[in-house]
């Protein structure tokens, strides 16, 4: 886990924290929010197993074929508010690879990828609602979306995580500390080299 940003408030301590999923999110995805007193809810080890082991379940039980897709709610860069995003899915296309199709303008589109599983993510947000205890909505009308069990061997939770660890994003405050403290350290450094230094 790595602390992204932190900011003081009223209330307390915010930490905005990338937890070992690579998922960027305030108190790492701890949430004490419509569960018991003295109770908190944690993210699944694994959300895609997770969301596997439902999916699996549901279509042998119900005989339909359905996806699955686990969320929880993350804030937005430079946004106020929040909404549900995917953290793990099965059964259901996690992006939309719309690279080299042609708009309706005729030009090709070169880095379209809608994120299919964060879009119906939020919209299932919306029929659930924050405050009414109900964990599952159901979405119809997306059948074109879903897939096998394993379309995502691979990992969508690992593979949210690439652009974040290729960045190594931090908040502002700490942005500048790192910067300070480098730049310190290569000018002490470079001071010494030159016999400059104390």
């Amino acid at each position: 886990m790595r602390v992204v940003a932190a900011r003081e408030h009223d209330g307390g301590i915010t930490r905005i924290v990338e937890n070992r999923l690579g998922i960027v999110a305030a108190a790492a995805g701890v949430d004490a929010s419509n569960t018991p007193a003295g109770r908190v809810l944690v993210l699944p080890i694994d959300p895609d197993a997770s969301a596997r082991a439902f999916c699996a379940a549901w279509r042998e039980r119900f005989g339909v074929t359905i996806g699955v897709i686990i969320s929880d709610t993350l804030g937005r860069a430079w946004r106020q508010g929040q909404t549900d995003a995917a953290i793990g899915a099965s059964g259901v296309l996690v992006v939309d690879d719309l690279r080299g199709m042609a708009d309706s303008a005729g030009r090709d589109l070169e880095v379209t990828l809608p994120a299919v599983a964060d879009e119906i993510a939020a919209l299932a947000d919306l029929v659930k609602g924050k405050v009414s205890g109900c964990p599952v909505a159901v979405v119809r009308g997306l059948s074109r979306y879903v897939t096998d069990l394993d379309a995502l061997a691979a990992g969508f939770a690992k593979g949210n995580a690439a652009g974040i660890a290729e960045g190594r994003a931090l908040g502002l405050a700490e942005g500048r500390a790192a910067g300070l403290a480098e730049g310190y350290h290569d000018g002490y450094a470079t001071g010494f080299a030159e016999g400059s230094a104390e």
